[in-house]
């Protein structure tokens, strides 16, 4: 998110990021440590060194909404205001001691004495509004960039100069629909202020005549609107001028543009055409005093580019650089002909990944033709396993038929691809008798079907499933599709849809009343005419069975009470029994049925709230229990009668275990937390 050079050793730089923590280079980005372990997983969102005294470095925990202050270039931190939820914060270039801190609740607090004691100075501050930015000019005068959350209102810029003791809304003639994102106080002039602005529902500027971006020159008395040259963005995101710098950097969305002029004209320094990969938005750029043709770019999940051509030519500084949010894994579905590999997405757009040895080592292959990084979904080719799907959350599809070496793109919503438009995918399936047939379910619209493996699609609007998370084919017949469905807003009920002819016609095989969704369907590959159904909702979680292809449904136990069964992780059937299977549930226990689910037990002494499990193919008597309820997996030895802490990521600052998953001798977990994006992959 953000990058820092050192004030008197360009050397030294500090990088902050929103998966492991702050990263340290003494190098030039060479190669970068993490700075402390207290760090970890923190999602710091900004990162400020004191130009007077470098060892002492601020820095703005996101998932913990805390400001920390270290006076060791970052090994230790000390939390200022403790007792409070900080949510923006800023330093007065001119004299470091002196902050400025705005919290969630909206409270305003100053330091002259960096930080050791704060006054409250927001009683004269509009109550519902929020902070964005904050900004000093001077010993009393502060800026403070407003939005009104509560009420979906525009907000406004406000100005004091008597310490906080009173306030006043700045008059910038902004648009409807906008709010102060970026204050910049230009650290040779006090009194040259820019504001960028954003729009409140992400709907682009017209850059030639909306007005977006204000400059003054006087302290705020009069205002000047900046123009820039066209291009898309809802954001103006300020990233600053270097005292030593003429150029003032600004981010507009995946551009940084910058001018030499005080925004007179302009010229764009990173894009998509010389970026090595598509970026996010960027927030923050650093240049080195010592030679200003060296600039340094973070690029949010893809890490940090360099320059050393004044911005022509940027290459990846990533070495030492783990920063990664995985949401998606999978596996070949037989790992025969390429064992120890496993791929991993994730959301948030750090790439692609490929492990060739079980997770010890990993690379990305996110460039190898991969154009739109954040991923909705990742599938091996049950009949190929070189051969693997992704789907983005934007809706293009890509390819893979080489194990990730090259990824072509089959499908884009944007440029003129048969059948699909843009949204996300929450449900993508490949006919296991038929590599070209494909079914995926667009969010909102509806089932849609390949026959020439994504190139082409049809809208299979007979389907009425415009909400599911699960589609699922005959094992040999491609015609044959059972989809869930998840209800409306206004809808108490959720059903199971059925064709056998390819998608031209569709009946309801089962309707559920009160029902949250049936989230999940599986067809029995041994006997494809028994199908199972879990659904959500009002009455709790529950597992409905047909034998006859859908004809006659009966729900497995009545007795068997529990919140939810989400899916595949939850549901783990003895590899060499089909009768027996576990199930673990939100709340409810984890349970056992060695009737193909006639009758199911509960495991008194197995974790109560699991979110996954996984049993050991080579001895089917040991099953790993993830725990919903505290940062743990255990493990039964004795097919569920007593279960043992297997491992504990307490120390972690983990919040649960989200999956476990045990392949041949290798035991794999996931945590969450301890912020909302944060965790971690283990394995034993």
């Amino acid at each position: 998110n953000q990058i820092e050079i050192h004030p008197t050793n360009p050397n030294i730089l500090y990088a902050a990021g929103a998966g492991e923590g702050i990263f340290k280079t003494t190098n030039s980005g060479e190669s970068w440590e993490l700075v402390s372990s207290k760090t970890t997983n923190l999602n710091c969102i900004r990162l400020i060194i004191s130009p007077k005294n470098p060892k002492t470095i601020y820095a703005l925990f996101r998932a913990i909404n805390q400001l920390g202050k270290s006076l060791d270039e970052g090994e230790t931190w000390t939390a200022l205001l403790p007792e409070k939820q900080v949510k923006q914060f800023n330093m007065y270039y001119k004299n470091p001691s002196i902050l400025i801190a705005g919290t969630w609740d909206r409270e305003l607090f100053i330091s002259d004495n960096s930080g050791k004691s704060w006054k409250n100075i927001s009683f004269d501050l509009p109550e519902n509004h929020g902070f964005n930015d904050l900004a000093i000019s001077g010993k009393k005068i502060y800026w403070v960039g407003t939005r009104d959350d509560e009420n979906r209102s525009d907000a406004y810029l406000y100005r004091t100069t008597d310490g906080g003791s009173t306030w006043s809304k700045v008059e910038l003639n902004q648009q409807e629909n906008t709010y102060v994102r970026s204050i910049f106080v230009d650290p040779e002039d006090k009194n040259t202020i820019y504001i960028g602005m954003a729009n409140r529902h992400n709907e682009r500027f017209d850059l030639q005549h909306d007005r977006y971006f204000f400059k003054t020159k006087n302290g705020g008395r009069d205002w000047d609107i900046i123009r820039i040259p066209q291009v898309w963005s809802s954001t103006i995101d300020i990233m600053g001028r270097a005292p030593y710098d003429d150029y003032l950097y600004i981010g507009l969305g995946q551009y940084v543009a910058r001018s030499n002029n005080e925004g007179k004209t302009w010229e764009y320094v990173a894009h998509d055409e010389n970026l090595p990969m598509k970026p996010g938005d960027m927030y923050d750029i650093a240049i080195d005093p010592r030679d200003k043709n060296i600039l340094y770019l973070p690029l949010r999940g893809h890490g940090i580019v360099k320059s050393v051509d004044n911005g022509r030519t940027w290459k990846f500084i990533n070495d030492g650089i783990k920063n990664v949010q995985i949401c998606l894994l999978d596996i070949p579905p037989n790992d025969t002909s390429n064992p120890g590999v496993i791929f991993s997405a994730t959301y948030s757009g750090e790439g692609t990944f490929r492990s060739l040895d079980y997770g010890d080592t990993w690379e990305n292959v996110t460039l190898n033709g991969i154009e739109h990084p954040w991923a909705d979904e990742i599938v091996f080719d049950p009949h190929d396993e070189d051969t693997i799907w992704e789907v983005a959350d934007d809706g293009q599809f890509f390819v893979t038929e080489d194990l990730g070496n090259t990824w072509k793109r089959i499908f884009s919503p944007r440029r003129g691809y048969k059948g699909f438009r843009a949204g996300s995918v929450y449900a993508f399936a490949v006919a296991p008798s038929d590599p070209d047939i494909i079914y995926s379910l667009k969010n909102g619209f509806g089932i849609y079907k390949s026959i020439d493996r994504g190139e082409t699609w049809r809208f299979l609007h007979q389907s009425e499933v415009d909400y599911t998370y699960s589609i699922t084919v005959h094992p040999n017949d491609p015609g044959t599709v059972y989809s869930g469905y998840n209800p409306k807003p206004f809808q108490d009920w959720a059903m199971v849809r059925k064709t056998t002819n390819g998608g031209d016609s569709w009946q309801t095989v089962l309707e559920v009343p009160q029902s949250g969704g049936i989230n999940s369907v599986a067809i029995d590959p041994g006997n494809p005419d028994t199908v199972y159904a879990g659904s959500i909702g009002k009455q709790g979680g529950r597992i409905y069975k047909t034998s006859k292809g859908g004809a006659a449904w009966n729900i497995l136990n009545e007795h068997f009470t529990m919140c939810t069964v989400w899916g595949q992780p939850q549901l783990v059937v003895s590899p060499d029994n089909p009768d027996i299977a576990y199930t673990a549930t939100w709340l409810a226990g984890t349970w056992k049925t060695e009737d193909a689910g006639k009758t199911w037990v509960m495991l008194k002494e197995a974790p109560f709230s699991s979110t996954a499990l996984s049993i050991d193919e080579n001895n089917k008597n040991i099953l790993y229990s993830s725990d919903r309820t505290a940062p743990k997996v255990w493990k039964t030895a004795d097919a569920g009668k007593t279960w043992t802490l297997a491992a504990d990521f307490t120390e972690d600052r983990a919040f649960m275990v989200n999956r476990v998953l045990v392949f041949e001798t290798t035991v794999y977990a996931s945590t969450f937390g301890p912020g909302l994006h944060d965790g971690r992959l283990y394995k034993s």
